[in-house]
């Protein structure tokens, strides 16, 4: 998909361009959000894919017949214009999401493993 666009285009191999694009955060690798319609992933991705929904077609019926149509939603998240401050036992944080991103999953990834650690 590209960064920041609802876009996405189909490619079977990685190349050195693509794989630039993707280490720049200009392209990111894309999953299905179910409902009517075909996949467009083609090659290893669509046998993933398949492999997947072919365990849970209940839930797949049920956003189909929901009306749900199929799209394709970034598997990256990329956070941007990440700031911090501790202020005695007060962390602030701030950062830039895409749309349709939501700040609770950032912050589930960083508290997620805080207390591990902690007796």
């Amino acid at each position: 998909m590209l960064d920041g666009k609802r876009s996405f285009f189909r490619s079977d191999c990685t190349d050195t361009e693509l794989s630039t694009r993707c280490a720049a955060m200009d392209v990111h690798p894309s999953g299905p959000l179910w409902g009517r319609g075909e996949s467009p992933a083609i090659g290893e991705a669509l046998e993933v894919e398949a492999g997947i929904t072919a365990s849970e077609r209940t839930l797949c019926a049920l956003l189909e017949a929901q009306g749900l149509e199929h799209e394709r939603h970034s598997l990256r998240l990329p956070v941007r214009s990440l700031a911090w401050s501790i202020d005695g036992d007060v962390l602030t944080l701030s950062f830039e999401l895409p749309r349709g991103a939501f700040a609770t999953s950032v912050l589930h990834e960083i508290v997620r493993d805080a207390w591990l650690d902690v007796e």
